[in-house]
């Protein structure tokens, strides 16, 4: 595998993290649940929901971020959290005045950001690498 087509990738099962996350959340108050068909029906709106945001957040600013520490040569793990916690705070910064919201959302960014990385990671494991950032990321 490419490591473009890692990368890809990476950023898509970052973008799912989130929602799944929000699901996990908001699953135990949600009162109107009472069979498996009622769970997936509620899965699947909160999911198809949160995706673009995360999407487009990852985009706006994962992606630059990433293309930055990439030329830099400093795509490590640590990075990757920092950054999807950046994300998350940011999002949610537009979408919620609380700060408890803001704290939660930028957990979920910092999830995200440790999925991207180690997607990445583990697609692009053939890839020629630089080897000063390799040895950085453990």
């Amino acid at each position: 595998m490419t490591e473009r087509s890692a990368t890809i990738l990476g950023f898509a099962a970052a973008a799912a993290a989130p929602p799944i996350l929000v699901f996990v959340r908001a699953l135990p108050s949600e009162t109107t649940i009472h069979t498996l068909w009622d769970a997936v029906t509620f899965f699947a709106v909160v999911f198809l929901t949160f995706l673009p945001t995360t999407a487009l957040i990852g985009l706006i600013v994962g992606a630059p971020a990433f293309l930055l520490a990439r030329k830099i040569g400093i795509v490590t793990w640590w990075l990757s959290i920092l950054v999807g916690a950046l994300a998350g705070a940011l999002g949610a910064a537009m979408l919620f005045s609380r700060l408890v919201e803001v704290q939660v959302y930028a957990l979920f960014g910092s999830v995200a950001g440790l999925v991207f990385w180690l997607v990445r990671r583990k697609l692009s494991n053939g890839v020629r690498r630089n080897v000063a950032s390799e040895s950085s990321e453990l």
